[in-house]
């Protein structure tokens, strides 16, 4: 995990001054979206993609796709 977020920062708060706390990022787009209307083009990634990742973190666990499935007697 600690590797991800890692890479993550490396490859993109740099270059592309990007944020990985959605509140850094949600707050100024909606706060400059009257000089910038540009700045809330990619706000939906920060508001659906967790919601997605959610759920399909709850379908893997539910069927326990990462488990041994118990075997009946």
């Amino acid at each position: 995990m600690s590797s991800a977020i890692a890479g993550s920062r490396a490859s993109s708060i740099r270059s592309r001054r990007a944020s990985l706390n959605p509140a850094r990022s949600i707050g100024p787009a909606l706060v400059g979206i009257g000089s910038n209307p540009g700045a809330v083009a990619q706000l939906w990634l920060f508001i659906i993609a967790p919601l997605i990742g959610a759920g399909a973190a709850g379908f893997v666990c539910r069927t326990g796709a990462l488990f041994d499935a118990p075997k009946k007697a």
